[in-house]
């Protein structure tokens, strides 16, 4: 019976915890649609919001929300589950709620090509796969992933996916090291290393919340279970028999 119990606990948990993955994957997607159709959209500050990435800050909030909701869920685990099990779903779900958001951006921009250029949306992701295998070596939501890691604002327009402007970044870095005398070298390494950067920062701070509320939330978790036992062994004692030694006569 208490095998039976504990399953059904567990299964609990792993219910509650897989729909709040998915409820904060969800508003992922809503916020990263709002942000690149309203914010990044807009001249010259769309340009520096999307430099910083700044739909990334909204992981804040969610690994907040989410770690504290699966830290909560573990009072349906058994007391002798150790760390990393519990900590599973919140490892799972930090490469998960970081990759919809490029995911929907990526959807995004195929739409922006097909209407741009006149073509279906399988066209144009046709003519997009082309010009990520070029630029990075890889097609899909990878290569635009590591393509907007260097530029920000991937092009729209066809003449821009064309091979001729395939130098474009590279033009703007020998220009830049003209102008300030710095070895073109310099310029690539920034180029291609800063967003990286950025989204690591954001990827770390992300987990770091994400742990300290899961802590939180796991220790009100361990909080009501002992209260729960408490209550238990006082209902016991309450029921259990008077002892058969007590009040006889000498």
């Amino acid at each position: 019976m208490q095998s039976t119990q504990n399953t059904s606990r567990i299964g609990l948990y792993f219910f509650l915890g897989i729909g709040l993955c998915l409820l904060a994957a969800g508003l992922k997607v809503l916020a990263a649609w709002a942000v690149e159709t309203y914010l990044y959209a807009l001249p010259v500050v769309g340009g520096l919001l999307t430099s910083l990435e700044i739909i990334e800050i909204s992981n804040l909030l969610l690994f907040l929300l989410l770690g504290l909701g699966l830290g909560a869920a573990t009072y349906y685990l058994p007391a002798t589950w150790g760390l990393l099990p519990r900590l599973l779903l919140l490892v799972l779900a930090l490469p998960l709620i970081f990759s919809v958001g490029y995911m929907t951006r990526y959807g995004l921009w195929l739409e922006r090509v097909a209407q741009q250029s006149g073509l279906s949306r399988t066209e144009a992701q046709a003519m997009t796969d082309e010009f990520l295998e070029r630029e990075t070596g890889h097609s899909g939501n990878w290569g635009f992933y590591r393509y907007t890691a260097r530029v920000t604002q991937p092009p729209v327009q066809p003449n821009r996916l064309d091979p001729a402007s395939a130098d474009e970044v590279e033009r703007l870095q020998t220009e830049l090291s003209r102008y300030s005398g710095l070895q073109s070298g310099i310029f690539a390494f920034l180029f291609k290393s800063a967003g990286w950067w950025i989204r690591l920062l954001y990827l770390l701070l992300a987990g770091f919340v994400g742990l300290v509320y899961f802590f939180k939330g796991q220790l009100w978790a361990d909080r009501r279970r002992q209260r729960r036992a408490q209550a238990a062994k006082q209902a016991a004692a309450k029921a259990a028999p008077p002892s058969s030694n007590q009040d006889k006569p000498h």
